[in-house]
């Protein structure tokens, strides 16, 4: 599924983390159901940004599929990174 040009850099970036580790299971159905959530909601993130709770499952099932991707890419795709850093530190 491509991404919206509504989009900004970042959470265009986080979109195709979303396409490319679905393109890796199968389906951002199938994606979904891994991380615990409807369909909808990838799809809102590929608006605003993957939610930083769900970075960790993000880098468990990108290691499943032998994906290469890490926490640093996440946080610097993010639209909220200051505010990712800051609880991060706390």
């Amino acid at each position: 599924m491509p991404c919206r040009q509504l989009a900004s850099p970042a959470t265009r970036q986080h979109a195709q983390i979303i396409d490319d580790l679905a393109d890796r299971i199968g389906s951002q159905q199938k994606l979904a159901d891994k991380l615990g959530v409807d369909d909808s909601r990838l799809s809102k993130w590929k608006l605003v940004g993957i939610p930083a709770r769900h970075w960790p499952a993000f880098l468990r099932i990108a290691k499943q599929k032998h994906m290469r991707l890490t926490l640093d890419q996440i946080e610097a795709a993010s639209p909220l990174r200051s505010t990712a850093k800051s609880s991060r530190a706390a």
